[in-house]
């Protein structure tokens, strides 16, 4: 049996597909139709979930915030919950002086780092930067 490809799902991915005129809109919405035909893992966190939901909630309303619930839901993406060992290895990317890193983001590095998962949906460029692969359909 082949192993599930392991992806995180990161809240620029998520607001892109909900906003209709985002740049990256169209790339969000054929790459969710893929998702949902794909044996894949995919994993997000609790500090992701809430920052979309209040990003949606502030820029595109109350009925978008919603679905950015619903959205994760439909992904059946994994929901993972912060920890003082997590907290702790998030502290190596909020670290880096040179980089505007949000900690949300450095804690999903750190996920991402503990379960070896190689790639992101995101189009944050921040997860490049700190070693991680865009997600490719191909």
């Amino acid at each position: 049996m082949a192993r599930k490809s392991k992806i995180w799902i990161d809240t620029s991915f998520i607001y892109a597909f909900l906003k209709k005129n985002d740049v990256n809109n169209q790339r969000a919405v054929l790459s969710v139709r893929h998702l949902r035909t794909q044996p894949l893992e995919l994993f997000t966190s609790d500090l992701v979930v809430a920052e979309t939901y209040t990003l949606s909630r502030i820029r595109l309303g109350w009925e978008a915030a919603q679905d950015t619930l619903h959205l994760f839901d439909k992904l059946h993406a994994k929901l993972l919950f912060g920890n003082r060992q997590i907290m702790d290895a998030a502290k190596e990317w909020a670290s880096w002086k040179d980089q505007d890193f949000s900690f949300v983001d450095c804690i999903s590095f750190a996920w991402m780092k503990q379960l070896r998962i190689p790639s992101y949906l995101s189009f944050d460029h921040h997860f490049q930067t700190a070693g991680f692969t865009f997600y490719s359909e191909g």
